[in-house]
């Protein structure tokens, strides 16, 4: 395993198919769009972009360059959270008319 701190080099390698695109939310959009120009599929953390226009630039560069990007978080894969949400779909609470949530973090 090689590391480095520039994504340049990380761009131009050949043997890199893909990135994970987990930096400060500034850089989200700016860096997806290049890993796509670069060849490379994306997967990024949300925020994906500040605004529409970044979000529509990111799409267009996924169809420009026939590339997979992917954005979201691990909250929607962890296994109690889909059980949970199954649970709800299925009528178990009858009608969900309101909901509240704490989040601490």
């Amino acid at each position: 395993m090689r590391q480095t701190r520039d994504v340049n080099e990380v761009l131009a390698a050949d043997d890199v198919h893909a990135v994970i695109i987990s930096t400060p939310a500034a850089t989200h959009h700016a860096l997806a769009r290049k890993a796509m120009e670069a060849g490379k599929d994306v997967y990024v953390e949300k925020p994906v972009s500040h605004n529409i226009h970044e979000g529509r630039e990111i799409i267009a560069a996924a169809a420009k360059y026939n590339r997979i990007v992917q954005a979201g978080t691990q909250y929607r894969s962890d296994r109690g959270l889909q059980q949970a949400a199954a649970y709800i779909h299925e009528g178990h609470l009858g009608k969900v008319l309101w909901g509240h949530v704490v989040w601490y973090e």
